[in-house]
C-alpha cells in the first residue's frame, strides 16, 4: 500500500481534531488548520514520517480546505453568497473542483501502481493547479483586505491547493517517464488534460441546470449575511 495503517489512523485523527476545532471555534478553526498545513509542508520530516506529512497535506490542502473555503468564501462562491444565490452558472466551477478532488483522491493510493499511466493524472493535476491559481488570483484583492477580519486568510486557500496538485502533477510525471518517454507521455498528458475538461462540462450540461435549481431553492445555513 502507498500508506500504511499507521500513517491512515494517524490522518483520520488530525482529520478528527480539526472537525472538533471546527465544532467549538467554526471558521477560524479552518483559518488554523491553514496556516498548520502551511507550516507541515515547510518543515523537513525523517523518511519515516513523510508518508504522514503528504497525505495531511494532499488532503487538507487538496480537499478538506479548498471545501471549506468554498463554504465560507463571502464573495463568489460561499453558499448564500451573491453568485450563488443569484446565478446557477456557480455550480460550473464546483464540477471543475469536484472532479479535481476525486482525481486525487484516486491518485494518493494509487500512485505506486499507475507506471505509464502517470501521465494522465499530470496532465489533470496541472488542470487542477492552473484553475486554483486563477481562483487565487480572483480572490486576492478581497483576500488583502479581508486579512483584517482574518476570514480573509481563506482567500490563500487555492494557493496552498495549487501547490498540491502541482507537486503532484510532477510526482505523477515523473512517474509516467521511469516507464517510457517521448510521445506516450505527452499524449497521456493530453488525455488527461482533455478529460479534466471535458467531464466536467459533460457533468454540467447534464446536471448544472437542475443543481443550480436545488442550491437556489435549498435554505442553506448561511455562514454570512449578504442581504
Amino acid at each position: 500500500m502507498q500508506f500504511g495503517v499507521r500513517t491512515l489512523l494517524l490522518a483520520q485523527a488530525v482529520c478528527a481534531v480539526f472537525c472538533a476545532l471546527l465544532t467549538v471555534i467554526g471558521v477560524l478553526a479552518v483559518v488554523v488548520a491553514l496556516l498548520a498545513t502551511v507550516i507541515l509542508a515547510s518543515v523537513r520530516v525523517s523518511p519515516k514520517g513523510a508518508p504522514l506529512k503528504r497525505m495531511i497535506v494532499d488532503l487538507m490542502g487538496g480537499i478538506v480546505l479548498p471545501c471549506f473555503c468554498l463554504y465560507y468564501d463571502p464573495v463568489l462562491f460561499g453558499v448564500g453568497g451573491p453568485l450563488v444565490a443569484r446565478s446557477g452558472f456557480v455550480v460550473f466551477p464546483y464540477f471543475f473542483l469536484g472532479f479535481q478532488m476525486m482525481a486525487l483522491l484516486v491518485w494518493l493510493p494509487a500512485e505506486p501502481w499507475v507506471g505509464r499511466w502517470g501521465s494522465v493524472f499530470a496532465g489533470s493535476h496541472f488542470v487542477g493547479a492552473l484553475i486554483a491559481v486563477s481562483l487565487g488570483t480572483l480572490l486576492l484583492p478581497f483576500s488583502i483586505i479581508g486579512v483584517v477580519l482574518i476570514i480573509g486568510v481563506l482567500g490563500l486557500v487555492p494557493f496552498l491547493t495549487a501547490f498540491v496538485f502541482l507537486r503532484s502533477g510532477l510526482t505523477a510525471l515523473r512517474r509516467a517517464r521511469s516507464h517510457g518517454k517521448g510521445a506516450g507521455v505527452s499524449g497521456g498528458i493530453t488525455v488527461g488534460i482533455l478529460l479534466a475538461v471535458a467531464i466536467p462540462l459533460a457533468a454540467y450540461w447534464a446536471f448544472g441546470e437542475p443543481m443550480g435549481r436545488v442550491i437556489e431553492a435549498v435554505p442553506w445555513p448561511r455562514p454570512f449575511p449578504f442581504d
